[in-house]
């Protein structure tokens, strides 16, 4: 009885182990306009867009980043997973920024349709939105991104 207990807790950790070693699915994904090059996109470089560290894709072209509101609860875990922070840090970064007359933050949009218009008419913009969304009737590509976001 006692091999079967233990065969039977070796299983159930074993699995526990297995479930927290697989990559979670993104709860956001990362949009951009027809005209940009780049498919993929790492984390450490978005993170730099949208603190305005990269201003220009490679060809040279500016990078337009649009965020939503911070209401939106795709921002809070976009800038949780991308930045490790909260939307009140960054917001206090951009507080900063505006403050010194470094740069201002990105435009804010109050809707992922919104947020997608933006992103369809401008070239070298970039957004995020829900995962579950749907991109169909706008022309924009979605990134495929590198490294550790959820």
């Amino acid at each position: 009885m006692s091999k079967f207990i233990i065969l039977v807790l070796f299983f159930t950790f074993s699995q526990e182990n297995y479930i927290v070693q697989t990559p979670a699915k993104s709860s956001f994904q990362i949009v951009v306009n027809k005209s940009v090059k780049v498919t993929t996109i790492s984390q450490k470089k978005l993170s730099k867009i949208y603190l305005k560290k990269i201003i220009t894709w490679d060809d040279g072209r500016p990078i337009l980043p649009v965020e939503l509101n911070e209401e939106a609860e795709v921002r809070k875990k976009f800038t949780k997973s991308i930045f490790n922070k909260r939307v009140a840090a960054i917001k206090a970064y951009w507080q900063k920024q505006i403050f010194t007359g470094r740069d201002v933050p990105p435009p804010e949009k109050l809707s992922e349709d919104a947020l997608l218009q933006y992103v369809e008419n401008h070239a070298g913009a970039i957004g995020y939105l829900s995962a579950s969304t749907s991109i169909k009737k706008y022309k924009v590509k979605v990134l495929s991104l590198q490294g550790p976001a959820k």
